[in-house]
């Protein structure tokens, strides 16, 4: 049978528990869904508790004793639960690395909270105080949830992670209906999961290497070589990427092209490093990037806008985006970033179709169009280029955007 904790909450410590509990949370409407979870030394996070609350309690779920999360994996998915979380993308990422799905539909009470007009990007506790005026302990956020037994800190800690998102849900989504803007949200948390639910893309990495924006595709390919490998070593020994490589010395490498391991040695950032394991493969890794025919070569990514000749008609998006944001009532931060508004500019000025950045569409468009067009055309319709016919050039504009 299920131990009881303070407060009522349960401990699930076997399949059969876990088996009961769910059948039980079939008849629910909702669920509240918390993880904690440890990922210092690994690539992929190692899952040490995961919290559920529903209308009628709290449990704490074991994952070390409680294998079988099968049933749990089919009710994360159910069309006809809500699954509340409070700033999900981390507790998504957990349940696709060890139940294979990613849950849905979601209600993010972070996110509801910037559409509700509450502010943007606000902490759990910070929110639960505006809500509630509750107070909650923050004692263990940098706990080991590994260990056994957990703490009666830990397990406080964990239970109050789910007690207060019910109430939550229901006042947000309230507050939500009243405003007109539930729709929209729900179209921001589909996006959300949608956007976590895309296959994995190993060459991520290798896209956010800022400093590769101005490279030439030679480098590019030494680049490409690192990175690659890196990714590879660190998903199959299940190890963080800086264990494998570290990200600092990804540039460096590739500006000083060392092709001996002398010169490979006297790289400052790999000190310490074990340079009679790792160098021999850093060293064929660059020969194989310095060898690689031209045709091979990855292409040159878009260059980054020269925000200099633009400033100012950044800045009179930036103001026509606050107003959109202060006569609906929601934060700016919601609408759009700086990074979506440059990517806006490149585009206006090449002609690329369709002419907002993925970030920007949906219900977005409609909402911010108008007044951003506007501003477009009063700066810059004399500099627009010929247009952009070609895919690849709207994939790759989308693609800066997006990464």
């Amino acid at each position: 049978m299920e131990s009881f904790l303070y407060s009522g909450a349960r401990w699930i410590a076997s399949d059969e528990e876990l088996a009961a509990a769910c059948a039980r949370w079939r008849g629910s409407k909702l669920l509240a869904v918390d993880t904690e979870f440890v990922r210092e030394r690994t690539f992929r996070p190692i899952l040490g508790l995961i919290q559920i609350a529903d209308e009628e309690g709290i449990s704490l779920i074991d994952p070390q004793a409680a294998t079988d999360l099968g049933p749990l994996a089919e009710l994360l998915v159910a069309p006809e639960i809500d699954k509340i979380f409070h700033s999900c993308s981390e507790d998504l990422e957990v349940f696709r690395e060890r139940l294979g799905i990613v849950a849905s539909p979601i209600f993010d009470t972070q996110l509801a909270a910037a559409f509700a007009g509450y502010g943007y990007s606000l902490g759990y506790s910070r929110l639960i105080a505006l809500l509630f005026d509750v107070v909650l302990p923050k004692t263990e956020t940098r706990s080991d949830w590994l260990r056994r037994p957990l703490s009666a800190a830990q397990l406080e800690y964990a239970a109050l992670d789910v007690a207060h998102l019910p109430a939550t849900y229901h006042r947000l989504r309230r507050e939500l209906e009243e405003k007109g803007r539930l729709e929209i949200f729900r179209d921001d948390c589909a996006r959300i999961v949608e956007e976590a639910s895309r296959p994995e893309d190993l060459e991520a990495p290798y896209r956010k290497i800022a400093a590769s924006r101005l490279w030439s595709r030679r480098e590019l390919g030494l680049l490409y070589e690192l990175v690659r490998w890196r990714e590879e070593e660190a998903r199959r020994r299940d190890l963080p990427r800086n264990f494998v490589l570290p990200e600092a010395a990804v540039p460096v490498l590739v500006q000083l092209k060392p092709t001996t391991a002398a010169q490979l040695a006297k790289v400052e950032v790999l000190k310490g490093r074990d340079l009679s394991r790792l160098g021999p493969k850093l060293l064929d890794l660059l020969a194989r990037g310095l060898q690689s025919p031209p045709e091979a070569l990855p292409e040159p990514f878009p260059r980054p806008l020269d925000v200099q000749p633009f400033k100012k008609t950044l800045q009179s998006l930036r103001a026509a985006l606050d107003k959109v944001a202060a006569d609906e009532g929601l934060p700016a931060e919601l609408l759009a970033n700086r990074r979506s508004l440059e990517s806006l500019i490149r585009r206006y000025l090449q002609q690329e179709e369709p002419l907002l950045p993925r970030k920007l569409r949906g219900w977005r468009e409609a909402m911010l169009r108008p007044a951003l067009l506007e501003v477009l055309e009063q700066d810059l319709a004399s500099l627009r280029l010929p247009r952009a016919t070609s895919s690849a050039s709207s994939a790759a504009g989308d693609g800066g955007d997006e990464a």
